[in-house]
């Protein structure tokens, strides 16, 4: 089916945000690749809930869905043979790859000469408190899982 093609209005933005961004009515909504990135990245690197996400990206929440599950694909197919819950397999890909993160973190600080070992061991408590607190959360999820599984059969 050919859909017809519709005149295209005068984009008034700098050429370097038309980049990202598709004009749709009154908004710019962004493009599906970068905003599965930057879904990763506020999630992975900045710590936010997938909910707080979707609230900063500003995402309809079906949209936002459909971008998670995208975003996180390749770690659940890895992880499906065990699990099969998708929430489920999205908080621990989640916890994955924040604690990949974390880890590589304080690799890199304790390889820095420059660092204080103050600052390094307030550092490293910060994370282990704040993996801790991932874990917690994950294991809420895992625990919801089981019953959630059991109501679909």
């Amino acid at each position: 089916m050919k859909l017809a093609k519709l005149p295209q209005s005068e984009n008034k933005q700098p050429p370097s945000s038309r980049a990202a961004h598709t004009s749709r009515g009154k908004y710019f909504k962004p493009l599906r690749e970068e905003a599965k990135r930057q879904i990763r990245r506020l999630i992975i690197e900045e710590g936010y809930t997938p909910t707080e996400a979707m609230y900063e990206l500003n995402i309809p929440m079906r949209t936002f869905q459909r971008y998670l599950n995208e975003a996180f694909l390749p770690e659940r197919q890895v992880l499906a043979r065990r699990l099969t819950d998708d929430e489920v397999l999205n908080q621990l890909a989640i916890l994955e790859s924040r604690l990949t993160k974390s880890r590589r973190d304080i690799i890199n600080a304790a390889n820095d000469p420059n660092v204080d070992p103050k600052r390094l061991a307030a550092m490293v408590a910060a994370y282990n408190l704040s993996e801790e607190i991932a874990a917690a959360i994950f294991k809420i999820h895992s625990d919801a899982a089981p019953g959630v599984l059991m109501e679909r059969h």
